[in-house]
């Protein structure tokens, strides 16, 4: 089994390397697309958010957020109630942070790992940073598609929150050891935010080559309308929604499932982020029933809020590098090749 595993894998390696070279100008040019999204979308919106959620959980600030939640935790949800920012966090930050975060919670020995296996199904949101602005401002011109798309998803995770914990009984281990919050812990919590960040742009860059060249390929002999052919490509990589084209009202709530589903390159990345730590069965196991909640959730959402017949076309048609954030977000990929290369380049014994 496991050499038809490695002979399939290597069948596959050899044909995206046949289609890098027969395809070289599209791979250049998704490549390039690919890293504008990252600079301008990717890393502004998404690597404060992995470093201060890493803050939080190695200072133990998350169990000051929980305190006022603790009714509802309690009562409501059956959680220990340290663990509510971690849920509520992880729906608002970005699809990697809340496996990021329940990473550490176990490597810290605060949770065990059928827990954290059981609020990954629930502990994983798209954030409101792309959202409202992309897929709200930019392809809608309209901020209250942004808002509804949010709002489904965080209430699509609400409710399977309450099925899940009232359940299953997520519990805390209570071996929290106190230790003072230093400067080299914020050092490590902003090296490890700088580590996922690259992987996930990483991951952004050869998934939109990869689907770049298969798009090419099936072009071919198959004619996709250009819509259904982003949408589909959407399911990969969630970030290919910002070239969606004429996008209108109706596409809201499947755009919306996707949104909740994250699409094939993000379950990679959360894969590479927990490495193995805890089972991701029920994460996978839930994805498409909760994707199935928002989209209901959307739908109902946007036939009170906004009129079906309204119609809205896509400001553009592409991003460009915008200069305000290539500066800053160019700064910080060279802050973190320092940090994670410290030892051999920033941080010399006789420096």
């Amino acid at each position: 089994m496991m050499s038809i595993r490695k002979t399939a894998i290597n069948i596959l390696a050899a044909a995206l390397c046949i289609m890098l070279i027969v395809y070289a100008d599209i791979s250049v040019s998704a490549a390039a697309n690919a890293v504008d999204r990252c600079v301008n979308i990717l890393i502004p919106s998404l690597f404060v958010f992995l470093a201060a959620s890493n803050i939080l959980i190695r200072s133990k600030a998350y169990k000051i957020l929980s305190l006022p939640f603790y009714p509802i935790a309690k009562y409501v949800f059956k959680i220990p109630y340290e663990l509510f920012s971690v849920l509520l966090i992880s729906n608002l930050a970005g699809f990697p942070v809340g496996a990021s975060m329940l990473v550490e919670l176990t490597k810290q020995n605060i949770i065990d790992k059928k827990t954290a296996s059981l609020l990954q199904c629930i502990c994983y949101g798209g954030g409101p940073s792309f959202a409202v602005g992309v897929i709200g401002i930019y392809l809608y011109s309209d901020i209250r598609v942004g808002l509804i798309i949010c709002l489904s998803a965080f209430l699509a995770n609400i409710t399977a929150a309450l099925i899940i914990c009232r359940a299953l009984k997520p519990k805390i281990k209570g071996n929290d050891k106190k230790r003072p919050f230093t400067c080299e812990e914020l050092i490590i919590s902003t090296e490890n935010a700088g580590r996922s960040m690259l992987m996930i742009c990483a991951m952004v860059i050869i998934f939109s080559v990869i689907l770049a060249c298969v798009e090419r390929l099936i072009c071919v002999y198959v004619h996709i309308p250009l819509q259904a052919k982003t949408l589909l490509k959407s399911i990969f990589e969630i970030s290919s929604i910002a070239s969606l084209e004429n996008a209108r009202i109706a596409f809201v709530p499947v755009i919306s499932a996707l949104f909740s589903f994250g699409g094939v390159c993000v379950l990679l990345q959360i894969i590479a982020t927990v490495k193995g730590r805890y089972s991701l069965t029920p994460f996978f196991v839930t994805r498409l029933p909760i994707a199935l909640i928002n989209y209901l959730y959307a739908r109902l959402l946007c036939s009170h809020l906004i009129d079906d017949a309204q119609y809205c076309m896509a400001v553009g048609k592409g991003f460009t590098v915008k200069f305000n954030n290539f500066i800053p977000s160019l700064c910080l990929i060279l802050m973190i090749f320092l940090l994670l290369f410290k030892k051999g380049v920033a941080f010399f014994d006789d420096m």
